[in-house]
């Protein structure tokens, strides 16, 4: 399995945009994403949202859409082990997801997950 490694701004950013620009979707703003982030170079990527509660937030799952489904799946597999693993290492006792793309809530059964509905987000930018 191909290892996840921390998420570096300053390294990673121009390869996750150019992966939302070839998706189609807007690019994370900045100051957007927490801290914990993993990636897998080339691949795929993710991020964890703490709380202040039991309740750990994971977000952001994004791939390279030149890569290949296989590569994708393994690179995914590898992102959810680590923020799971981090989520645990600060005293989550549950992990959140939210997503539109099935292929993404097939993979995450896999991983133990419960699909639970559609869900759709709302956000407001303070100033």
């Amino acid at each position: 399995m191909t290892a996840a490694v921390s998420y570096n701004a300053e390294e990673h950013r121009d390869e996750v945009d150019a992966w939302c620009d070839g998706w189609r979707m807007q690019r994370f703003a900045p100051g957007w994403l927490p801290r914990t982030g993993v990636i897998v170079p080339g691949v795929a990527c993710a991020w964890v949202y703490f709380t202040d509660s039991d309740l750990a937030i994971v977000e952001n799952v994004i791939s390279n859409p030149e890569s290949t489904r296989e590569a994708r799946g393994e690179a995914l597999a590898s992102i959810q082990q680590t923020l799971e693993s981090a989520a645990r290492a600060r005293g989550a006792r549950y992990l959140l997801g939210q997503s539109g793309n099935s292929n993404l809530l097939e993979r995450v059964l896999e991983y133990g997950y419960v699909v639970t509905g559609e869900i759709r987000q709302f956000v407001k930018v303070l100033q």
